[in-house]
């Protein structure tokens, strides 16, 4: 990354960890101006990942102590639920298609304009069932050459259901962060939530169910990492670089 920044003609490049740029954007966005010294989480769930870190804080610097991921887990992952525990056995049931989820699932095959129709409606979903209890997928598919319509009705109290195994992966991550350190919960200040599925109702409340830490989310989560980076660019001091401009050049910037 520093090679990059510096073959794109950068003279000086400074590499800064996301926990660290989103405990920025909280500490410069809020009314917390100080870093009181002490642990905090940032518990970063994105679209294909999820991160926990642990932030050591006192007035002079942040310092990840540790972390734990895992690469494999994130946004999409609840929208595959939706779909394998909802969608999928609804065409079923309502087609009779047998092999229809192995099809389904061919790439190239002949679903394949279904199956991304089916990813967006299953987010949109995703997203109106973090605001309300309740939501309808409708859409018409092309099936065995016949127009089929369907109308499925997911609640959240669904949705909760297959999203439990996935939000209990992430705190399993976040517990053995704090055992690998010999930290109880009572030892962390706050869990920063980063990331656009932090906005998922059963997500915090599985956080503050299993962990009792309070959870801090007074900014955008899908935000914040580039708010720390802008506030910690601002603070860095440089010198630019004097520029020569040729006689030709001005006469061309004046045309």
């Amino acid at each position: 990354t520093l090679k990059a920044g510096q073959d794109a003609g950068f003279k000086e490049v400074f590499l800064l960890q996301e926990p660290i740029a989103a405990c920025l954007a909280f500490f410069n966005e809020t009314a917390v101006k100080e870093k009181p010294d002490g642990y905090r989480l940032v518990y970063d769930l994105g679209g294909g990942t999820f991160d926990v870190a642990l932030i050591k804080s006192n007035q002079d610097e942040l310092k990840i102590a540790d972390h734990e991921g895992n690469n494999f887990l994130g946004g999409m992952d609840f929208d595959f639920a939706i779909i394998d525990h909802i969608i999928i056995p609804q065409i079923i049931k309502q087609t009779g298609i047998k092999n229809f989820e192995e099809e389904f699932r061919v790439k190239y095959g002949k679903y394949e304009m279904l199956y991304y129709q089916v990813m967006y409606y299953a987010e949109e979903a995703k997203k109106e069932l973090s605001q309300s209890p309740s939501t309808v997928i409708e859409f018409t598919a092309i099936l065995d050459d016949k127009d089929v319509d369907f109308y499925i009705e997911i609640t959240r109290a669904q949705v909760d259901e297959i999203f439990l195994p996935l939000v209990n992966e992430t705190i399993k991550l976040l517990h053995k962060v704090l055992e690998k350190n010999r930290l109880t919960s009572e030892a962390i200040s706050e869990i920063i939530l980063v990331g656009g599925s932090t906005f998922l109702p059963q997500v915090r409340e599985q956080l503050t169910l299993q962990t009792g830490i309070a959870l801090n989310y007074a900014i955008d989560p899908t935000t914040s990492v580039a708010i720390g980076a802008a506030y910690y660019a601002a603070n860095k001091y440089y010198e630019p670089a004097a520029t020569i401009i040729s006689t030709e050049e001005k006469i061309a910037d004046d045309l």
